[in-house]
């Protein structure tokens, strides 16, 4: 199986579209969690109260996952990008020893 190349440019664009949706994303919850608080808080009660706010914590628990993956997948992206940097620029230094008016 031939592998694909990811160059630095993609995974920026990467890592930018992962904050975008994790921000959104927590944008949202917050929001869902907080309207269901204020909803709890203006005095309803009983079952559909409860399971408001069990919904309510188990999307702030998603939310709290979402960011740990969230950091080990910019940890991953970033170490990509780095690594493809510096093969780079050992790939040029081998070119230039070789051929050094090529580069």
């Amino acid at each position: 199986m031939a592998k694909t190349r990811l160059s630095v440019e993609a995974v920026d664009a990467m890592l930018q579209k992962a904050q975008n949706l994790l921000a959104e994303a927590q944008a949202l919850g917050s929001q869902y969690v907080a309207h269901s608080h204020d909803i709890a808080g203006s005095g309803w009660t009983g079952d559909a109260n409860t399971m408001s706010t069990m919904v309510s914590e188990h999307v702030n628990g998603k939310l709290v996952q979402l960011i740990g993956h969230h950091t080990e997948l910019n940890d991953q992206l970033n170490h990509h990008k780095n690594n493809t940097i510096a093969q780079e620029a050992d790939a040029r230094q081998a070119l230039q020893a070789i051929h050094p008016e090529s580069v």
